[in-house]
């Protein structure tokens, strides 16, 4: 049994130890934390009353969804790569490639929602 166990464990990859569920929960995370900044600084003017908003949410959840897009390409993009290169392309390209998405989404939500 600790046998089949130890066999599993060397199947991973070395160089990217993390379960998709963890790289999402952290990509959803740095989303999270990154699309609070810009609404606080963009939406609400340095305050957040832009919440009290129905539509100020719907794009909320769309910035999110964007660069947790762009995050998960990245992270199996990088995912051979290690250290503080594989961090730096992963949010350096990452969150640039989110927020494509992220307007791509808003764009689609405009016209078809």
């Amino acid at each position: 049994m600790e046998k089949d166990i130890l066999d599993k464990e060397s199947d991973l990859s070395f160089k990217d130890p993390m379960s998709m569920s963890a790289r999402l929960r952290r990509s959803l995370m740095v989303s999270f934390i990154v699309t609070m900044f810009l609404f606080f600084i963009d939406e609400g003017y340095y305050e957040f009353r832009w919440m009290k908003g129905l539509r100020n949410w719907v794009a909320f959840v769309v910035y999110i969804a964007g660069f947790t897009t762009g995050l998960m390409i990245m992270n199996r993009l990088t995912r051979k790569m290690e250290g503080s290169i594989r961090t730096l392309t992963l949010y350096g390209v990452g969150l640039p490639l989110g927020f494509i998405f992220a307007m791509a989404y808003l764009i689609f939500v405009d016209k078809f929602v």
